[in-house]
């Protein structure tokens, strides 16, 4: 599969998810399930978006980021964003070195 660089729309889209997820970690006893059901659907945007999270850097940046959203006080932090924002960053990167 080609990676596709995200457009800024869907860009748009996957933040108002993540922004959301973030909120959501907030409420007591939701913050755990939250994490895993929020990975999965922005998993599946993403995969819809034509970037696999499932392979080489993306994967370890999901990982690292589901279990952040575990830990119980590094979730206070806007994980779900950061990640959404690096894995469009790297989209975008790689479809323009692969064009030179």
């Amino acid at each position: 599969m080609t990676i596709r660089p995200i457009h800024t729309r869907r860009a748009i889209l996957l933040l108002a998810i993540a922004v959301v997820f973030d909120l959501l970690s907030f409420v007591p006893g939701v913050g755990k399930v939250t994490a895993l059901f929020g990975q999965a659907i922005l998993a599946g945007l993403f995969y819809f978006s034509g970037v696999n999270v499932l392979r080489d850097r993306p994967a370890a940046l999901y990982a690292i980021a589901t279990l952040a959203e575990i830990v119980p006080y590094v979730s206070l932090l806007p994980v779900f964003v950061t990640q959404t924002v690096v894995i469009i960053a790297l989209s975008r990167r790689r479809t323009t070195s692969m064009a030179h």
